[in-house]
Formats: C-alpha cells, structure tokens, sequence
C-alpha cells in the first residue's frame, strides 16, 4: 500500500464530497485525513484527502477522471 494526497479546487456545488470519496473507496482506497471549505466570497470549494491505496498512481488518476471532469476541478 501506498499513501496518496489528493488535492482539489472546483466552483462549490452540493455532491463534491459524496463523489470524491466514493471514487476513492471504489479504487479500493482508504481515508486517513480529509479537510475542505467553500468560500462563500468566490464561490470556490478546496478539498485535501490523504489516502491509503494499493492502486497505482495511474489507475488512481484514470479513476477520478471523470470525477473531476464532472465538477471542473484542478486537481
């Protein structure tokens, strides 16, 4: 197993969380640390997840993909 830190910044919308970390249980991923806030002045939304994966850092990047792809994030 590997430790993973990811990191993310999108527009704040109901659901960001729900998706992420559903993502990283279904890559078989295992939550050590989680912090986020929204700032209401820019509407912005900031996510750090550290995670615990036997995944590799590629499958873990095909894997969120379309995560972030759905909520326009930098991730």
């Amino acid at each position: 197993m590997a430790d993973y830190i990811l990191t993310t910044t999108c527009q704040d919308v109901a659901g960001i969380s729900a998706a992420v970390t559903g993502c990283l249980a279904d890559a078989g991923g295992f939550i050590l640390d989680s912090r986020q806030h929204g700032d209401p002045a820019t509407g912005a939304f900031f996510q750090r997840i550290g995670f615990r994966a036997d995944a590799s850092p590629a499958e873990l990047e095909r894997a969120f993909a379309p995560v972030a792809a759905r909520f326009g994030m930098a991730w």
